[in-house]
Parts: C-alpha cells; sequence; structure tokens
C-alpha cells in the first residue's frame, strides 16, 4: 500500500509539472495492482480528456460510474466527453441523471439543453434554457444560446429579447450582434438589421456572415433602386418590411419582375 501512495503522490508531481504522460503511466501501474481505485481512474480519465483522447477518458469514466453511480463529477465530466464525440443522446442521459441526484447544478442543465439542440429537439431545449434561466437568472452564456434555439425555431421576437438584454450588458459582443441582426431580419426590420451587421463589420471586418447579408441587403436596394423603388428607413412600416421576404422569394426563383412588382405595390400602399 506504501508503495501505491508513493506512485500516486509521484503522478500528481508528473500532473503539476505538466508531464501527463508520465502522470498516466503511474496511474496505470496503480491501477496494475488494485483496478477498484476511483480516483485514480477519475485522474486518469481527466489526463485523457486533457491530452484530446476522449474515448480513452470516457472508458475510465464509465468504469468509475459504473462503480459510484451517483458520482457527480465523474457523471458530469462523461457527459461533456459523450457530447464532444457527438454521442448526444448519452450526454442527454447522463445529464438528466445529474439533474436528479443534485438539481441546483446549473451547468448540467446548460449542457443537456444544448444536447437536445444538437438532437433537433428544439422545444426540449428552450424549455431546458428557460429552466437554467430560473436556475441562474444572471448566466448570459444560457441567455444567449437560449437566443440561439429561438432564432432556429423561428421565434425571432424571443430571440431579439434575449440578445438585446445580452448587448446592454457589453454592446461589443460580436456573435451577439450578427445573430441579432439575422433575428431581426427574421421579422422584415430591415434596417435594423443592416444596423447590426454594420456593427460586426466595424469589430471585424472579415466576419464573413455579416459580410454576406450586408452585400445582399445593399444588392437588393441597388437592384430596387433600378426600378425606381426607394424602400422607407422606418422600421414602424412593418407590412412593407415584412414583404422583404415574400420578395426574396420572388427573386429566389429568378423571377425578377414578379418580385420587383410585387414590392412597389407595397410601397404604394404604403404611400397611398
Amino acid at each position: 500500500m506504501t508503495d501505491l501512495k508513493a506512485k500516486f503522490d509521484l503522478a500528481e508531481q508528473y500532473t503539476l509539472k505538466g508531464d501527463l504522460h508520465s502522470a498516466i503511466a503511474e496511474y496505470q501501474e496503480i491501477l496494475k495492482c488494485d483496478p477498484s481505485l476511483i480516483q485514480v481512474k477519475a485522474n486518469l480519465g481527466d489526463l485523457y480528456y486533457t491530452l484530446g483522447e476522449i474515448s480513452a477518458a470516457m472508458t475510465e469514466y464509465e468504469d468509475v460510474v459504473r462503480i459510484k453511480p451517483e458520482y457527480t463529477l465523474v457523471l458530469y465530466r462523461l457527459g461533456i466527453c459523450y457530447f464532444r464525440a457527438t454521442k448526444f443522446c448519452m450526454a442527454i442521459e447522463v445529464f438528466n441523471d445529474i439533474i436528479h441526484i443534485e438539481n441546483d447544478l446549473y451547468m448540467a442543465q446548460y449542457w443537456l439543453a444544448l444536447s437536445y439542440y444538437h438532437t433537433g429537439q428544439i422545444q426540449k431545449s428552450i424549455d431546458a434554457y428557460q429552466l437554467l434561466r430560473k436556475k441562474k437568472p444572471d448566466t448570459e452564456l444560457g441567455l444567449y444560446q437560449l437566443a440561439i434555439v429561438y432564432k432556429a425555431a423561428g421565434k425571432h421576437e424571443q430571440a431579439i429579447e434575449c440578445l438585446t438584454k445580452l448587448l446592454e450588458t457589453d454592446p461589443s459582443l460580436l456573435s451577439t450582434n450578427y445573430h441579432l441582426g439575422c433575428s431581426y431580419l427574421g421579422v422584415g426590420k430591415i434596417n435594423e438589421a443592416m444596423k447590426h451587421f454594420e456593427s460586426v463589420l466595424e469589430m471585424f471586418p472579415e466576419h464573413s456572415g455579416a459580410k454576406r447579408e450586408v452585400q445582399a441587403l445593399n444588392s437588393d436596394q441597388e437592384m430596387l433602386n433600378s426600378y425606381g423603388v426607394q424602400t422607407p428607413h422606418n422600421n414602424d412600416k412593418v407590412d412593407l418590411t415584412a414583404n422583404y421576404h415574400m420578395q426574396q422569394a420572388y427573386k429566389g426563383f429568378a423571377l425578377l419582375e414578379k418580385s420587383f412588382d410585387y414590392f412597389k405595390k407595397q410601397v404604394n400602399k404604403e404611400d397611398s
């Protein structure tokens, strides 16, 4: 037992020095003598995870939870491994187990919501993020991801509400500005969308998504101008801006004449 303790101490020293492979070798020697030492297995799993050897980390963590099913810290790390390995259904099962054991572990709720999202279970993802917000109202990460799921579900107004709240704290959030621009497009508020895309490009001129959206919107405006149509700068004209998407749909079928005829009719209605 003294030899095992010495090897354990040596493995920890190697870990502190950053010599992870030597630490792994020492832990493996310990497990040859006593395979039931769950702390050694947990430490070994952590080292494999740090080295990016996800499959090996999963094996060690799985061994630990077979011996001690309610070891929530190892369960949590196992869930992360499943997520990184794109085994999202297995991750969902693990994170649900954690929440059942310790309901206040809000990061397990976060990963559960994210796993639901990646399996296409959008409403379950929304529900999980909303529960996370109740448990941890100040979590900006949860609020951001909730907005992304709302956006994916086509619930753009809810996404706008979440993203706007984030920008109140920090207006320079690049991805938040971009997704807010996309969400404003989703409700037809073109000028608001352009404002946020341009904010993104001011911060990061090479942002491909924002560049693409700005170029598309400018191109649409140029084509409208060539037809003598000036789009209004009043975002309250919801009926007109919402019909932007009908115009886009016609254009997508290369029906340009029909597209501009439709758009001009909407402009005339607003002007009359």
